[in-house]
């Protein structure tokens, strides 16, 4: 009885992985993550000791995760998509800069009976500074190493609110982590006590996290999944949480303190459409251009990965109400905000309506390529033959010429010929 259980459990397990499978589905877009936290004291004064205290901590990761998850929904409506690809941009910073400095303004020295022999100005005096610098290691590899976006939908509960689905990156970034430690202290009353300035230095290796795990309700229509979240705000003025490493027994008066620590995280991942790996062979049977047929399967290659920045320009009458450079700049600096077409969105969409009808598909992914073909002649046409462009245009043309010699940008596809 056992065994027949048994196998009935890997029998329904089976089928649903095979279930997955035969439904392959990719989501690749960026996650863009920051923390920042910070820690600031100043203090000073002149009470019998001068005494001085500052403390500068910070700590700062802002990365760009580009991924890939690859994966199905099973019968069950209960998806795990696998980790499949990455790459990353990171900016990382921890560095520590606190000073703490103090000295009697003046001193009565006592001989070892505890006489009064003498007195001196200045007197006891000591010096506490500590600096912290880290230093990426390895900062080609990438710090996320695994990860997965899940999906729970049963088929009964499949309407807004009932469905979630969560995205999760794990990593670490490694660094050397090196400190500076300088200690000072004298003693004028008896100066065989005196400590002589040092400078101690250390150098580890450490390890920070990166954990970033986010929920949001899902829809089965959703081929886009994007949002932002706020999973730290931390703000007050406790000088307990902000003298890091500084003695506290050398702040003899009132502190301005300042901790802030914030960890945000965006996300925007496209759900690619199977037929777009279809228009290959099917523009082969098209009267057009080699070239025109080898540029479209570079496009459709480069909006595969999700490093690859899509925008692009696609109506010459919004261009043309462009005057100004200041204009021009204000629509590359949104271009995420509508002011220019994501080429990447716009193909996946035609593709959800016109997956079956791969003919039509490929009509208007012909017509897309020659719009954005025909304002990047327009361009050089205007600008050489009729300089005709305004001062604002000519800032998009140069744009566009910039861009197609980013690799990273689909305007790379449009160089040359």
């Amino acid at each position: 009885m056992k065994t027949g259980i048994i196998l009935l459990v890997i029998f329904v397990a089976l089928f649903i992985v095979e279930d997955a499978i035969s439904q392959q589905i990719t989501y690749s877009g960026t996650v863009e993550y920051k923390h920042t936290r910070t820690k600031t004291a100043n203090g000073s004064g002149s009470d019998g000791i001068n005494w001085n205290v500052k403390v500068h901590e910070k700590y700062i990761v802002e990365g760009t995760f580009y991924v890939t998850f690859t994966g199905g929904v099973s019968s069950s409506g209960v998806a795990l998509f696998q980790f499949t690809g990455i790459n990353e941009k990171i900016s990382f910073i921890n560095t520590v800069n606190n000073e703490a400095k103090e000295e009697r303004i003046r001193q009565a020295c006592y001989d070892g009976k505890l006489r009064f022999t003498h007195s001196v100005s200045p007197g006891n005096s000591r010096i506490h500074n500590l600096s912290l610098e880290s230093e990426r290691l390895e900062p080609t590899k990438p710090c996320v190493t695994g990860g997965f976006l899940g999906i729970q939908c049963p088929p009964s509960d499949n309407k807004q609110g009932s469905c979630k689905y969560s995205i999760m990156l794990m990593g670490n970034i490694k660094a050397n982590v090196t400190s500076a430690l300088y200690t000072e202290e004298t003693f004028p009353c008896n100066e065989a006590n005196n400590k002589p300035a040092n400078l101690f230095t250390n150098t580890v290796k450490m390890d920070f996290p990166i954990v970033i795990n986010l929920e949001k309700d899902f829809n089965i229509t959703d081929a886009i999944l994007e949002g932002n979240s706020i999973i730290t705000d931390i703000h007050h003025t406790k000088c307990n949480a902000c003298l890091g490493s500084t003695p506290t027994i050398m702040v003899r008066g009132d502190l301005k303190c300042a901790y802030d620590e914030n960890v945000t995280v965006s996300w925007k991942l496209n759900k690619w459409c199977e037929a777009l790996d279809q228009v290959g062979k099917e523009l082969d049977k098209k009267d057009i251009s080699d070239h025109t047929k080898n540029r479209i399967k570079k496009v459709l290659a480069g909006l595969k990965n999700p490093e690859i920045d899509p925008y692009v320009m696609l109506s010459w009458e919004l261009i043309s109400m462009v005057k100004t450079s200041e204009q021009a700049q204000n629509r590359i600096y949104n271009k995420e905000k509508g002011f220019m077409d994501n080429l990447r969105e716009i193909l996946i969409k035609d593709c959800e309506r016109q997956k079956k009808d791969l003919d039509a598909l490929v009509y208007n992914i012909i017509n897309v390529d020659t719009k954005i073909n025909k304002i990047i002649h327009r361009f050089q046409s205007q600008y050489l033959s009729e300089h005709i462009l305004t001062p604002g245009q000519v800032v998009l043309k140069d744009w566009v010429v910039d861009q197609q010699q980013n690799p990273n940008s689909i305007y790379s596809c449009y160089a040359g010929k």
